[in-house]
């Protein structure tokens, strides 16, 4: 469960961060913006949001750890 929030959290981050270069670069075309790109900061924004998802993702992960497993597809079905 923490790797799945993980996962999530980093195709989130790099999503959010594409979407928003497209856009960056969209406008600075039509001369309303300009944009300087940097590695520091995008790895500080990856690094920010990963330890963000992972932080949120313990407890539902430890919730579901002490689950017993028979017990949850019998429910489930």
């Amino acid at each position: 469960m923490l790797t799945e929030a993980g996962c999530l959290t980093l195709r989130g981050a790099l999503l959010g961060m594409g979407l928003g270069m497209a856009l960056g670069q969209l406008l600075a075309r039509l001369g309303l913006l300009q944009i300087l790109f940097s590695w520091k900061v995008f790895g500080m924004a990856v690094t920010a949001a990963l330890a963000i998802g992972v932080l949120f993702g313990l407890k539902p992960a430890r919730q579901a750890a002490a689950l017993n497993p028979i017990e949850v597809l019998k429910g489930a079905g």
